[in-house]
């Protein structure tokens, strides 16, 4: 007969998460990431991870899953540089099962350059800064929301915007609460 332990969970809310955005892009990307979007996002830069902060000596993979697991949203930098980068398709597989298996949207996608992005990811609404004269107003919303919430129907939090409705990145969700 074998038994089987089960470790109790903590009651209350789970920690806050390290970072607010890990953004994951291919080697080839790094230089529009690092000079242009991080400082563009306007967030504080120890809250955005990238690859370039994974700790020395540590597994690449075990670095990829603590920047989706620690993270509030994590960022595919889209590009057939991505679509080519075996760890930048490891990070996008993370983000994907993490949010099916925590049953909310964790991954955010915006593309630099054209590129036949599989199905999984062209079915959601995405950032598109192919075209630099657009780039100011299609990194903006990939910050993520503020931290203030109010439940769905569902029981999810959903972001409230300063005046009370639910926003992403500008884009209004839901109306404004009578």
């Amino acid at each position: 007969m074998s038994s089987t332990s089960v470790v109790p969970q903590r009651a209350g809310a789970p920690n806050p998460p390290e970072y607010d955005l890990f953004v994951v892009h291919a080697e080839a990307d790094r230089a529009w990431v690092d000079g242009y979007l991080k400082h563009a996002l306007g967030l504080d830069p120890g809250r955005v991870m990238t690859p370039r902060d994974f700790r020395l000596g540590s597994s690449v993979v075990g670095e990829f899953e603590r920047g989706v697991t620690s993270s509030r949203f994590t960022l595919l930098v889209l590009s057939p540089a991505f679509l080519a980068d075996r760890w930048a398709e490891l990070g996008e597989g993370l983000v994907s099962f993490s949010a099916v298996d925590e049953g909310r949207n964790r991954l955010l996608a915006l593309t630099l350059h054209p590129c036949q992005a599989p199905l999984r990811l062209r079915f959601r609404e995405s950032l598109d800064c192919s075209d630099w004269t657009r780039w100011d107003e299609e990194a903006r919303p990939a910050a993520p929301p503020p931290r203030r919430t109010r439940a769905d129907h569902r029981g999810h939090r959903l972001p409230l915007s300063r005046h009370g409705s639910v926003s992403y990145g500008g884009r209004s969700l839901l109306p404004r609460p009578g």
